[in-house]
C-alpha cells in the first residue's frame, strides 16, 4: 500500500510540474508579451531606396508613428509629412504623404514586417505629384528603419 500512494504522490507531483510549465508560458516576459511590445509606435531613422526612372537614389529621415495608427516624418531634406499605419504581428502597412516644393506632392503606400523593436523593412510605390494632380513619376521604394 506504501508503494502506491508513493507512485500516485510522484505521478501527482509530475503533472503539477507539467502544468506550471506549460502555465508559466503565459506568464508577462515570455513570447508572448515580448511580440506583444514589438510595436511600430515610436520613433525610426529611415532609409529609403528610390527606384527611378534614372537610377535608385537613396534618402534619409525619420517617422514618428504614434500609438493611435497616425503619424509625422521629415525627411533629411526638412520635408514634412504625415503617416498612417496598422500592424498584425510582425506585419506593417503604412501610408506616407508629403510635400514636394514648389508646391506639389508625394504619397506612398508600403508593405512590410517589423523583424524585431529595433528594425523594420518595407517595400512599396511612391508617386511624385505636380501641383495640378498630374503624375511626375511613380517607383517602387524600398524601406529600412532603425528604432531611435
Amino acid at each position: 500500500m506504501t508503494r502506491i500512494v508513493r507512485s500516485r504522490r510522484s505521478v501527482l507531483g509530475a503533472l503539477m510540474v507539467a502544468f506550471g510549465v506549460v502555465a508559466a508560458m503565459f506568464v508577462p516576459g515570455t513570447a508572448v508579451a515580448e511580440q506583444q511590445a514589438c510595436s511600430l509606435a515610436g520613433s525610426w531613422s529611415v532609409s529609403v531606396v528610390e527606384h527611378l526612372s534614372t537610377g535608385p537614389v537613396t534618402r534619409t529621415g525619420v517617422f514618428t508613428f504614434d500609438e493611435g495608427g497616425g503619424g509625422t516624418l521629415v525627411t533629411g531634406g526638412g520635408l514634412t509629412g504625415t503617416l498612417t499605419w496598422t500592424q498584425q504581428g510582425k506585419t506593417i502597412a503604412f501610408d506616407l504623404n508629403h510635400n514636394l516644393p514648389p508646391d506639389g506632392s508625394v504619397t506612398g503606400s508600403q508593405q512590410g514586417t517589423l523583424h524585431n523593436s529595433q528594425k523594420f523593412t518595407s517595400t512599396g510605390t511612391t508617386t511624385q505629384y505636380r501641383a495640378d494632380g498630374s503624375v511626375i513619376e511613380s517607383f517602387r521604394a524600398d524601406f529600412t528603419a532603425t528604432k531611435n
